[in-house]
């Protein structure tokens, strides 16, 4: 995840949106906590972390296509999303 934030980074992305399972006490999700590591080492604004979609399991196509969509909608949307 890292190397994808960085690498959207050096394209000039700086609303990068994760689409996900975020982590929850106890149960940390890896992708969620490492996109949140790499958001806060190239300084991406905070309010597209948590943006993204809280799915209670892993998310399905069709959740990530709605939750997409939704920040795709938003007045300034993110320029990437992972």
């Amino acid at each position: 995840v890292l190397e994808a934030v960085a690498y959207l980074h050096e394209l000039g992305h700086r609303r990068v949106a994760y689409v996900g399972m975020m982590s929850r006490p106890g149960q940390p999700e890896e992708r969620y906590e490492g996109f949140l590591k790499a958001a806060e080492r190239f300084g991406l604004p905070d309010a597209y972390h948590a943006a993204s979609a809280d799915f209670p399991s892993a998310p399905s196509e069709e959740d990530a296509y709605r939750t997409a969509r939704g920040l795709l909608e938003l007045p300034e949307p993110p320029t990437a999303l992972l």
